[in-house]
């Protein structure tokens, strides 16, 4: 079965995956990436996206993180941005 919005799948997997009392389900760091996965394909204009990502990433993340999060963001909103070789 195909999904027409794969990226409302991703959000719930990542909302799954960073919210489970399971410790076998939940993983944090896997949450994060489909959540931005997410954010992605919705072109960051979905904020329930948004929702599930912002409590995922903790001050120490985004600063470990940061300029690829901005950078995967702008590539995603000015495509023409982004290089190519």
């Amino acid at each position: 079965m195909k999904t027409k919005r794969p990226e409302q799948a991703l959000n719930s997997l990542a909302w799954l995956r960073a919210t489970c009392p399971e410790n076998e389900i939940r993983e944090g760091k896997e949450a994060v990436e489909l959540a931005l996965r997410a954010c992605e394909l919705s072109e960051w204009r979905d904020w329930g996206m948004i929702d599930t990502l912002a409590p995922l990433m903790p001050s120490k993340v985004i600063s470990i993180e940061q300029s690829n999060i901005r950078s995967r963001f702008s590539k995603s909103v000015n495509p023409q941005t982004s290089t190519t070789k």
